[in-house]
Parts: C-alpha cells; structure tokens; sequence
C-alpha cells in the first residue's frame, strides 16, 4: 500500500515538472538556462526514485549501505567500515570530555543505530537504571532506551525501515544527527542520576 501511494505521488511529481517545462516561455535565455538545469536535477532525482522504487526490495540494503558510506566520507567523520557485515562504527563526542562509538548496521530491512550511553555502571543502582530507562522509552517517540544488566550498559537505539530510506536517501543524514542528538540528552540524564547516587 506504501509502495504504490509514493508511487502515485513519484507520478505527480514528474507531471509536475513537464509542465513547468511548458511554461517556461517569456523569460530570459540566462534564467531560461537557470529554469532548464534546475529542471533537469529535478527530473533526475525524479527518476533516480522512480527507478530505486522500481529495484525492488533486494536493492533497497545496498542503496542505503551506500549513501551510508557516502555520509561518512562526506563528513570526514572518524569512522570504521566493516563490508562483510554492513556496519560502520564511528566516534562521536557524546560530551565535551567523553568521545562514544556509535554503531549504523544495515540489514535487509532497517538501518540500525545504536550508542552505549553508560558503561559498567554500578550495582547498586540497576533499579534506578530501569526506572529512568523507562521514562525516557515513554517520552522519545523515536528510538529506545536498553539497559544491558550483563554488561551493566546503557544503550540507546534507533532504526528506520529501508524501503523509505532508499527512496528518499536524505533522510539517512537526518536519522544519524536525530540519533546522536537525543543520545547526548540520554546520556546527561543518565549521568545526572548516576552523579546523585554517589556510585559510579
């Protein structure tokens, strides 16, 4: 049902721009020229989604690892790629003082964003973990706050369906800045608690 509403709106879209293409008539051959090359990137983005929609959903991993690798390169973001396993470990200043790794895995049908916020936290205070884990998985609409009692971590993921991200590729750089942003607040509350506690 998805695919074939952003299907109908790709159509709409195309009959847009052949219609500017018509009304490009009493203006001048400078902005002529302007109207032209901005039409034609227009087209091409066009069918460069028409074409990703087109590729069916085997492709749509491949599209998103790729702008993945475009974004980190881009940036110039301190970054390890891992081809066999489609996932990228990159270093992000979580605090002014405290550098994280953060984790973006594409599988067949999400792209994956994880952080430990918290490492090797203390003991005694797993209840409180849990609770404020909690209240923050009930405020973020976007994402999830993990307590890992094992490794007495804190995480907090992210992911987002490929289909959409290989159609509309910008949103992949929206989703990394949404993730690391919320994490940094995660992590100050985290931090916060654990500094009133005493423990660390």
């Amino acid at each position: 049902m998805e695919d074939s509403n952003l299907f109908s709106q790709l159509v709409i879209r195309g009959l847009e721009a052949v219609f500017i293409i018509y009304t490009l008539r009493s203006i001048s051959l400078q902005q002529y020229k302007t109207n032209m090359k901005n039409l034609f990137l227009r087209l091409k983005s066009y069918f460069n989604k028409v074409y990703r929609i087109t590729a069916g959903c085997k492709h749509f991993k491949k599209f998103v690892w790729k702008e993945l690798l475009h974004i980190h390169k881009v940036n110039n973001w301190r970054h390890g790629v891992f081809e066999a396993n489609s996932y990228i470990e990159t270093v992000f200043s979580i605090t002014e003082n405290t550098n994280a790794y953060y984790y973006y895995v594409v599988d067949e049908n999400y792209l994956h964003c994880r952080v430990d916020v918290i490492k090797d936290f203390a003991v005694e205070i797993t209840t409180e973990m849990f609770i404020l884990a909690a209240h923050f998985n009930n405020l973020i609409q976007n994402g999830i706050v993990v307590v890992d009692v094992e490794r007495r971590n804190v995480e907090y993921h992210v992911k987002a369906d490929t289909t959409l991200l290989s159609v509309y590729p910008g949103n992949i750089y929206s989703l990394i800045r949404g993730h690391f942003n919320a994490s940094k607040d995660v992590k100050w509350a985290f931090d916060k608690m654990i500094a009133k506690s005493g423990l660390s």
